[in-house]
């Protein structure tokens, strides 16, 4: 019995020793056809996953490029409408019957410029931030300390804050009304009166526009006033 056990036990152990070099032996053979394999095999020009990096830098930057010609166009579309409201100049014979603006206290205030109780209104657009509105103001202050007509109304514009244009017409020692247009929206036709400055209109009781010139000139408003005076009295102070 202990014999057939040993016996037994012994042909185990060979037959788990001759499988195990059976094993070995599969292990070197693979191991051999492997390295052969590698030699024969081209050689990779870059690891797979540098040519993974490399493609989606690629894509990353492809996609940098489309999101900036996407915003740019955007950019774009969104300006033109800003453009298209912006109103045009005026010219000589518009009709303008209202000044819309805030007073000095920020309050909204509207002005008929359309009136048959005078014969004129005269316009006088400025901006505190404007060099040569500085220049002309000494000679504005003149205007404006001159005696006042019911026949013609002076009254001055801004696109400036309410209490900043006020407090450079305090400053400049006007004596003339002031009204704010920075709280119009831009496609308001009486804004374009304070977006050229320094500038003077002429405006007759229709409300009709019958002369626009540079703030130096004040010889061409008078000769406006005169003319619209010929069918008025002849002695009036711009």
């Amino acid at each position: 019995m202990v014999i057939a056990l040993t016996v037994g036990m012994l042909g185990t152990v060979l037959c788990e020793h001759l499988e195990g070099n059976r094993n070995e032996n599969a292990i070197r053979r693979h191991h051999r056809r492997h390295l052969a394999l590698r030699k024969t095999a081209p050689r990779q020009v870059a690891p797979p996953s540098r040519q993974c990096c490399a493609s989606l830098n690629l894509v990353l930057a492809l996609a940098l490029l489309a999101l900036t010609a996407q915003v740019a166009s955007i950019l774009r579309q969104s300006s033109a409408p800003a453009r298209a409201r912006t109103p045009a100049r005026l010219a000589v014979g518009d009709t303008v019957r209202f000044l819309n603006g805030a007073t000095e206290d920020g309050k909204r205030t509207q002005i008929a410029l359309a009136s048959s109780q005078r014969m004129a209104t005269v316009v006088y657009a400025f901006h505190p931030e404007c060099l040569q509105g500085d220049a002309v103001a000494p000679e504005w202050a003149e205007r404006f300390d001159a005696p006042i007509s019911s026949e013609v109304w002076k009254i001055a514009v801004s696109q400036a804050r309410p209490a900043v244009a006020a407090a450079y017409v305090k400053k400049a020692g006007w004596q003339v009304d002031v009204i704010s247009m920075a709280q119009l929206e831009l496609a308001a036709q009486d804004r374009v009166l304070a977006a050229r400055t320094p500038w003077v209109f002429v405006f007759d009781s229709a409300g009709v526009l019958r002369h626009h010139g540079h703030g130096n000139d004040l010889g061409a408003v008078r000769r406006a006033l005169r003319g619209l005076a010929q069918r008025r009295s002849p002695n009036l102070e711009q």
